[in-house]
């Protein structure tokens, strides 16, 4: 599948000294990448990170006024096959590395790169494509935004919620009105739970850094020792070959980074 991929250098470069930086230091807290070939590691399919935020459908219907941007990902592959999401984000000394992901995040975005170059629908390079995390429910999206009078199209990521199955290739407001449907559903229960005497848990919980719940998988990095110093072979902005890498489905590991 042929889409737009303008990743800016600073962040590119950002993503490659951040993970060959965590390579070089055996500093990766996340299974697979602490299994894997430090030398065989790559950065791959760079794009925008974005959060929807759910609360924000009550007032508006418009996706492009419910999201905002966190920053930018990447795969990290081996040997063709990926392994883990890495997110840099801005801070006031530029973009950084801040966060690796391990499990359904990874193989729920390649199932979505499969679907989306199996739609007869888009063909061509007049798509960007964004991860779209829905913050304030469990669930994500493959967001291409169209270019040259292109029509977006949105492609939920697996593990979806039952408000998902059977639906692909969404149009913005189909996935908008969806996620109403779901938040108008959830929000009875949840504020029933609320007003009962003692309850007073918001219905969806967010993850904050420094804040998470004690069962959260999220850690912080723990360096130990620093091994040989490693070569990671650097990525390209073009598209990653998709055919020899379907994962396994697995638990999330997030894992914050600080370089």
């Amino acid at each position: 599948m042929k889409m737009s991929l303008r990743c800016p250098t600073e962040v590119w470069d950002s993503l490659k000294s951040g993970i060959k930086r965590l390579a070089c230091h055996a500093g990766f807290g996340t299974p697979g990448l602490q299994a894997a070939d430090p030398e065989g590691l790559a950065v791959a399919f760079a794009h925008q990170a974005f959060d929807l935020c759910v609360d924000r459908l009550t007032a508006s219907a418009d996706l492009a006024a419910c999201v905002e941007e966190t920053g930018w990902r990447c795969l990290v592959v081996a040997h063709r096959r990926a392994l883990a999401l890495a997110e840099a984000r801005r801070t006031p000394e530029g973009y950084r590395l801040a966060l690796l992901v391990e499990g359904n995040r990874v193989s729920g975005l390649v199932d979505a790169l499969w679907r989306a170059e199996a739609a007869t629908s888009v063909d061509t390079d007049r798509w960007e494509p964004v991860s779209l995390e829905f913050k304030g429910m469990a669930g994500a999206a493959l967001w291409l935004r169209g270019t040259d009078g292109a029509r977006d199209r949105i492609f939920p990521m697996k593990p979806a919620f039952a408000d998902f199955v059977g639906k692909d290739a969404l149009l913005p407001h189909e996935l908008t009105a969806i996620l109403q449907t779901a938040l108008t559903a959830r929000q009875g229960p949840a504020r029933r739970h609320r007003e009962r005497p003692g309850r007073g848990h918001a219905p969806f919980p967010q993850l904050v850094k420094g804040g998470e719940a004690g069962h959260h998988p999220e850690r912080p990095v723990e360096r130990p020792a620093v091994r040989h110093r490693v070569q990671v072979a650097a990525g390209h902005h073009g598209r990653l070959p998709l055919r020899a890498r379907r994962l396994p489905p697995g638990p999330q590991v997030p894992v914050p980074v600080s370089l």
